[in-house]
């Protein structure tokens, strides 16, 4: 019987502006310098993923994963980031994947929140309750009814 080992690694999103290719890139940056042996992988569109192979940002991911246009855009083939992030899962390539927002930095080692008996390890700074307000301000990516729907919901429960 041949063991495998678990593999545990990050990943970012890259879809949309060029913008979001740049903050991947220093995402990435910073997140090596504090963390150097977790592998990277940067999941995007096709356009975005081309500027980074083109600027030569590609040593910083580990793997580079392009994402399926209808993964990403709407029925009407508009862009769609929230239906990005909610596709996201099925490209990951690591037994366990932190996935992290490309506009921040990493300060320090991240190792120890792979090592964490929670499934679930975040920092809340807020949370949004569907239902009781259509479309808040704090809420960019998707409308309370659709998030209702879509997820089965009720108004009014909280969603971090």
């Amino acid at each position: 019987m041949q063991q495998t080992t678990a593999t545990k690694g990050i990943a970012l999103l890259c879809t949309g502006h060029e913008t979001y290719m740049h903050w991947a890139v220093n995402m990435a940056c910073s997140l090596k310098a504090v963390s150097p042996n977790i592998p990277i992988q940067l999941v995007g569109s096709g356009a975005n993923l081309e500027h980074v192979r083109h600027s030569g940002f590609e040593k910083v991911f580990d793997l580079i994963t392009p994402m399926r246009w209808e993964d990403y855009s709407d029925a009407k083939g508009s862009f769609f980031p929230a239906k990005a992030k909610l596709m996201l899962p099925g490209y990951f390539d690591f037994d366990t994947t932190l996935y992290l927002d490309v506009d921040g930095v990493a300060i320090k080692d991240i190792n120890p929140l792979f090592e964490k008996p929670d499934a679930l390890v975040m920092q809340l700074n807020g949370y949004y309750q569907p239902g009781l307000v259509e479309k808040p301000a704090n809420m960019l990516w998707c409308s309370s009814s659709v998030i209702m729907e879509h997820y089965g919901i009720a108004p009014g429960a909280k969603i971090a």
